[in-house]
């Protein structure tokens, strides 16, 4: 007998091949709206070297910039030409810088921050600017990378050609110096990335966000084995409330859908109901920790410009695949892909949306079971599949089963129902 003690979702690539950065971030990700490629404004998230309005993209997990010019990213703190009120010491200024970071660098990235200062003695009323940057690129790594002010950074102006400790070089300035910070951001001259920054401990994380999965509504419909297709008759089976799947091999059940149009004005809204669509496949099933089965998924899709001529691509996570990935199979003439190459999920669907002039439409899914049998209870997906499985049990009763009818004219004839299953 199957156990009911251990159950896991069958939704592998709604679960865990989807990972989105800022998924788990405190705000919002910042998209590709959101950072603007000129400085027309000063406040808020922009590109601020005149090379770089073309060498910049916010993708669907993060900020490339860099490639095929220089760019700074920067987030302005004041509109153009005004001074923070928020005046510091050259100590609350480091420890600003020291509360910030970078997130996944990769490349060479250069934190800076822009700031107005008063020298000792200066002019409040004519305040000087100055970028202050380390000298050494960032070192690359995943997740939070702090930044290191007691190595060498320099600064612009009247700090140009200095390089010394965060604090050493400020005090160049004089000890009761005045800084205002006007911006914070990054910025390389080669192709490089960060998924997010952090400045005195507020984050910002760049990407597409992601909107929730699809989910059914109303009551589930009760449906029989014989209502569905399955790739291998003699590796499935109807089961107490299930249908187990695998006996010595794979049990697989192919669902089709009438095709589903990703919809979106944007690549950012596309990918976004991309992902809503294949996070809505779920479902529930038992095994027996002995054999230690495991549910799978595979998910059809079309592309091209209508779906009766578009292309036919599958995604089947694999065993071997990174946490993430998926295995891309079909026809995909249209795409940077080949069959059967193993992709990163979150950027084929960035390849995928990326041409307008092409559709995506999801066509249907499969479930099958992977190192042992499994029982399959019930399947959901996008807004109309919501499917219970009730399966034979056996029932304790003593009426004797009925002798057949007699051989002759009046006997009924029996009926065979065909598979009518199609989502």
């Amino acid at each position: 007998m199957f156990s009911r003690t251990v159950k896991r979702a069958v939704g592998a690539i709604g679960a865990s091949a989807l990972l989105v950065v800022g998924g788990t971030a405190a705000q919002a990700a910042l998209g590709p709206d959101e950072v603007r490629p000129d400085t027309d404004n000063y406040l808020g998230w922009h590109q601020g070297d005149p090379a770089g309005s073309t060498s910049f993209e916010v993708r669907w997990d993060g900020l490339y910039f860099g490639s095929p010019n220089k760019a700074q990213i920067i987030n302005g703190l004041v509109e153009e030409g005004e001074v923070s009120d928020e005046v510091l010491t050259a100590d609350q200024l480091v420890d600003k810088i020291d509360n910030s970071g970078l997130i996944d660098a990769q490349g060479d990235v250069f934190f800076q921050v822009g700031l107005h200062y008063v020298p000792e003695n200066g002019d409040p009323d004519n305040p000087d600017w100055t970028t202050l940057r380390p000298v050494d690129a960032a070192s690359e790594g995943e997740g939070e990378i702090g930044l290191d002010v007691t190595a060498n950074w320099t600064g612009t102006s009247d700090l140009a050609g200095e390089n010394a400790p965060l604090a050493e070089l400020l005090e160049d300035l004089g000890d009761d110096a005045e800084f205002m910070v006007a911006a914070y951001g990054v910025f390389a001259e080669t192709e490089s990335y960060i998924s997010g920054i952090t400045f005195d401990g507020d984050t910002d994380e760049f990407g597409f966000d992601a909107k929730a999965p699809y989910s059914v509504s109303g009551d589930p419909e009760e449906v029989r084995l014989a209502d569905l297709t399955a790739a291998d008759d003699s590796q499935v089976e109807e089961v107490c409330e299930g249908i187990q799947l695998g006996d010595d091999g794979q049990g697989e059940l192919l669902f089709d859908v009438d095709p589903i149009e990703v919809q979106g004005e944007t690549s950012e809204e596309r990918w976004a109901d991309l992902y809503a669509i294949l996070g809505s496949l779920d479902g529930e099933y038992t095994t027996d920790s002995d054999d230690g089965g495991e549910g799978g998924v595979t998910i059809n899709l079309l592309y091209g410009l209508a779906p009766d001529d578009a292309n036919a691509i599958t995604l089947r996570p694999s065993d071997d695949a990174a946490e993430g990935s998926v295995i891309v199979e079909g026809e995909l003439d249209n795409t940077e892909f080949e069959d059967g190459d193993e992709v990163v999920l979150g950027e084929l669907l960035q390849s995928l949306v990326d041409n307008a002039d092409l559709g995506i439409w999801v066509d249907g899914f499969s479930i099958y079971n992977v190192g042992g049998p499994i029982v399959l209870h019930d399947t959901q997906f996008y807004d109309n599949v919501n499917l219970v499985y009730p399966g034979v049990c056996d029932v304790d009763d003593e009426t004797p089963t009925p002798e057949p009818p007699a051989d002759d004219d009046d006997a009924a004839t029996p009926v065979v129902k065909e598979p009518s299953f199609t989502g």
